[in-house]
């Protein structure tokens, strides 16, 4: 008869069994290619359900794992009740709590006291890193916002996803970004979206000092948004990540202000990028860029005049429906185009071009092959099909794509 195993290795093949598909949402540092805003995959939450359910023994190991993640869907009052019990012989799970996310139909103020149940929840989860407030799909005028709200600190919150609503905003507290962002001195990472009205209150008297932050994401913004950022103090601010061109070119102002410092800059899944090259006057405004991460079938390839420090070029093979004729002249001159940057004179210093997605059919082509000989020798081509481990590929001629 086999021994029983210990507690630890059970903790480690339930933890092996119930990771999401992917890290999404959990991140705190930067990782290429990594969407925010998506819907997480839930099955490793119904696999915690499951888990829980076996025996004593499983339930005891998995359920700090079953409320590491929390989406509140219902009455934040009843949710108080199960994090928090009020009694220090049995505290509640909200001591497991690492992600939450928070609607804003949970945040009205339709009475002076509304958000309190809110409030207590988060003061509840002392070790919450991530924060989530998702784009409000409530009917406009559904939700009451007529009184102020109010905010606790989070000094563990490493993670920050908002997506601006005017309407909320205007009763600060906990729907205000400006009034979040202060009470969060060890956050990291950073993303925000929406458009931010002159009716959305007070944009801050000081300008806001985020120390920690290393990496911001910009959603689609509105001018004014983005000038509110310009005039914040981002000292560690290293990684920027851009969804979406801003209209007007309101980035002009924001490169002036952050573009000298940054060193990884990645473009989105948008096709805004395809319409007319971005890249050149990014890398322009970014002197000190080491490395470029970008879609390649969603972005135009650029035309750069001056060399650059580059050291480092991500591509993503995600396919654009506006380039699906992978036999056609167009699509190989587009991706030609991005070959003959890659592969210029003016990126001196470029030491490895990284592969995302599925390269294998791009790979085996002969149009590849021959930019993969024009390559300087001291460029590496690396392939990484799995964003955890990336796998050297061998010298030019000879193409391994990992799996």
């Amino acid at each position: 008869m086999l021994a029983p195993l210990p507690p630890e290795i059970w903790i480690h093949i339930i933890r092996l069994a119930t990771l999401p598909a992917s890290d999404l949402g959990v991140a705190h540092a930067y990782r290429p290619f990594r969407t925010s805003h998506d819907a997480i995959d839930r099955s490793s939450l119904q696999t915690k359900r499951t888990v829980v359910q076996v025996c004593r023994l499983w339930r005891a190991l998995a359920t700090p794992m079953l409320y590491e993640d929390i989406d509140v869907r219902h009455n934040p009052r009843t949710l108080r009740g199960i994090i928090d019990t009020g009694d220090p012989e049995q505290p509640g799970y909200g001591r497991w709590v690492r992600r939450l996310e928070l609607p804003y139909t949970h945040t009205e103020t339709a009475t002076h006291n509304s958000t309190s149940g809110v409030l207590e929840v988060l003061k509840s989860c002392h070790g919450l890193e991530t924060l989530i407030r998702p784009f409000s799909r409530a009917p406009l005028g559904s939700i009451r916002y007529e009184f102020s709200a109010d905010i606790v600190p989070m000094p563990s919150l490493k993670r920050l996803e908002w997506w601006h609503h005017n309407d909320a905003a205007r009763t600060g507290g906990v729907n205000s970004l400006v009034d979040v962002l202060p009470h969060t001195p060890n956050l990291q990472y950073l993303a925000v979206g929406g458009e931010w009205w002159m009716s959305s209150g007070k944009p801050g008297a000081a300008p806001l000092e985020l120390p920690a932050l290393t990496t911001l994401r910009l959603w689609r913004l509105n001018p004014f948004f983005l000038w509110l950022i310009c005039r914040w103090s981002l000292p560690s601010l290293t990684h920027v990540i851009v969804d979406f061109p801003t209209e007007y070119g309101a980035l002009g102002g924001f490169w002036e202000v952050y573009g000298p410092h940054l060193t990884t800059l990645e473009l989105g899944k948008n096709v805004a990028f395809l319409l007319d090259d971005q890249i050149t006057s990014f890398l322009r405004a970014c002197p000190n860029l080491t490395t470029l991460n970008y879609v390649i079938h969603f972005t135009r390839y650029p035309h750069i005049t001056a060399s650059h420090p580059l050291r480092c070029i991500g591509i993503h093979s995600a396919p654009c429906a506006m380039l699906d004729d992978r036999s056609s002249d167009a699509y190989w001159d587009h991706l030609n185009g991005h070959f003959d940057f890659i592969s210029c004179p003016l990126l001196p210093e470029l030491r490895k071009v990284v592969l995302y997605g599925d390269w294998q059919w791009i790979c085996e082509e002969a149009r590849f092959k021959a930019f993969r000989r024009a390559l300087p020798r001291q460029v590496s081509v690396i392939t990484a099909g799995d964003i955890h481990h990336s796998v050297a590929l061998s010298p030019p001629g000879d193409i391994f794509v990992g799996g």
